[in-house]
């Protein structure tokens, strides 16, 4: 890929996107993300989280059981809509 990142790791960014898991204060539940993981790719998806957590796209909540969020929203938009996914690039002002 373009931006260094799996369709794994693009799909865990696209899911956190769509849940709105941007702020420390709402983050994605990890066994909802094994699990929808699994279920997309036959795989638990602890690696991609990993990768993910490394170069800097998500980061996690210090909660047992963890929660991940987007930390790094440019840069998640910015590989997302690379690869086609429907992001909003900004915010839209009616004339």
């Amino acid at each position: 890929m373009s931006c260094g990142l799996s369709s794994d790791e693009l799909f865990i960014l696209h899911t956190l996107y769509t849940g709105r898991c941007v702020r420390k204060d709402k983050g994605f539940h990890s066994k909802l993300l094994e699990k929808k993981c699994r279920y997309k790719f036959g795989k638990n998806g602890k690696k991609e989280v990993k990768n993910l957590k490394n170069k800097g796209y998500i980061a996690p909540v210090g909660k047992s059981p963890e929660k991940y969020y987007i930390c790094d929203i440019k840069g998640a938009i910015f590989a997302l809509d690379s690869h086609g996914y429907n992001v909003t690039k900004g915010r839209e002002r009616k004339l």
